[in-house]
């Protein structure tokens, strides 16, 4: 780690540009677990709706998402992880070992007691996750949060 950050530093004096670093962030590169995703939109006529499901492309072409109304109960978070229908692959398959359920139960209540403590958040998308087995948590590889008003739809004026 050490040789890849003095690269880069020797790379930026060469050019006159390392004025420009604030700082050096080294982070665990994630390669194994099985993707999931967990997410929060909010509608104007209700409250927070979270969603999880598997990542990749089970989520953009299967579909395979679960969707709760928060807040959040421990039964719920359980609930909304086992009604995926690829719910096998979080379970361990073909040699892969079964993924640290009990951390992605804790990330969907988080979620759910983040966006109950701060209203001013309008959409929260953590995608990917990745669900390591078990006992070894899981890992947020990219976060986005949006925070704004929630406007009034079409359907009429508040």
């Amino acid at each position: 780690m050490h040789d890849a950050c003095e690269s880069i530093r020797t790379g930026l004096t060469h050019t006159n540009t390392l004025d420009a670093v604030e700082g050096v962030l080294v982070q665990p590169m994630v390669s194994d677990g099985v993707e999931v995703m967990v997410g929060m939109s909010r509608d104007p006529l209700c409250e927070p709706l979270i969603a999880f499901g598997l990542g990749e492309i089970h989520v953009e072409i299967l579909g395979d998402v679960q969707f709760h109304v928060a807040p959040s109960t421990d039964r719920d978070a359980t609930d909304m992880v086992r009604a995926l229908k690829g719910y096998r692959l979080l379970t361990g398959y073909r040699g892969r070992p079964a993924v640290d359920l009990k951390a992605i139960e804790k990330v969907l209540l988080r979620m759910s007691q983040l966006v109950e403590a701060i209203p001013e958040i309008s959409e929260i998308d953590l995608n990917p996750i990745f669900a390591l087995p078990e006992d070894q948590g899981c890992r947020i590889v990219d976060a986005r949060i949006r925070i704004g008003k929630i406007l009034p739809t079409d359907a009429g004026e508040f």
